[in-house]
């Protein structure tokens, strides 16, 4: 009895524990729907709340895009006339503009020009300031010449009036020693032949007899007159070099009388070179004097 008053007792307790889990069960099961239908009132009214935000401001912003659209539009046809007026222009501004451009080629061109004519007026003032320098050297040099020249004719002019004082005296004494030596001579020849013929018709009238000691007389005479002979070579051979003398002299003043620039017909006087007679001396190599054979 006891026990089954026990678990009268138990299943009453449980009973109660069970209703009271229940309920509170049934509390919060209840408490979390609402809880559910609040979240959901409100996460449904957010997002109705959204989407009538985004339907207006679409709206909005399809009423504001079709007064951009019309604004484009007007734009876009202003715009081609714009285009057009602007492509009329162009088409009347074409043909400046191509004379334009060629005159911007020319201008190119020309400056082109300009630079390679820049550098080479550059390139000419440094050659034209070369040549000036050039040119006062040159006026220096040009006057030390100048009187150089004016001492150099003073010079030509002393040594041109020495030359025919030396001249004159030369001629006058070659021609006075020619004329003795050719005197002399002579008057040697004529001498000898007229002592030879003294001397044979001598010999031949008073002692004919002697024809070895005439022999021997006649060479004696015959030496003698190869002595005068000797001499008479070597007298002329004087005269041929007294020539020679006078010739080269007489060369070398025409050579220095053309040098600078003096005509041989200022001399004052002609000189000699004729000779009378037969040469019997002429000029050899380096202007040795040899017999003419």
């Amino acid at each position: 009895m006891l026990h089954e008053e026990k678990m009268i007792e138990q299943k009453s307790k449980l009973d109660l524990f069970y209703g009271t889990q229940m309920f509170e069960v049934e509390e919060r099961k209840n408490q979390q729907i609402k809880d559910l239908q609040d979240h959901h009132d409100l996460a449904f009214n957010d997002m109705k709340n959204y989407y009538n935000d985004i339907t207006l401001n679409n709206l909005a912003l399809i009423g504001s895009m079709k007064e951009q659209l019309e604004h484009l539009r007007k734009q876009a046809e202003r715009s081609d006339r714009i285009a057009a007026d602007t492509a009329y222009e162009n088409r009347k501004l074409k043909e400046p503009l191509e004379h334009a451009n060629i005159q911007l080629n020319e201008y190119r061109r020309k400056l082109e020009f300009y630079e390679r004519d820049k550098q080479q007026l550059h390139r000419l003032k440094g050659r034209n300031t070369r040549l000036e320098k050039k040119v006062k050297g040159l006026t220096w040099e040009a006057e030390t010449l100048i009187l150089r020249n004016d001492s150099l004719v003073s010079e030509r002019e002393g040594l041109k009036e020495r030359f025919n004082d030396v001249i004159v005296e030369l001629q006058q004494k070659t021609g006075l020693k020619n004329v003795l030596l050719e005197r002399k001579i002579a008057a040697l020849m004529r001498e000898d032949e007229k002592r030879s013929i003294v001397l044979h018709e001598t010999i031949a009238t008073c002692a004919p007899n002697f024809a070895e000691k005439l022999t021997s007389l006649d060479e004696r005479v015959g030496n003698i007159i190869d002595e005068k002979n000797k001499i008479i070579l070597d007298l002329r051979y004087e005269v041929a070099k007294a020539r020679k003398a006078h010739d080269d002299l007489l060369e070398t003043y025409e050579c220095k009388l053309k040098q600078y620039g003096v005509p041989t017909d200022e001399l004052g006087f002609k000189p000699l070179r004729d000779r009378d007679g037969q040469q019997l001396y002429v000029c050899g190599p380096a202007g040795i004097i040899t017999e003419n054979k």
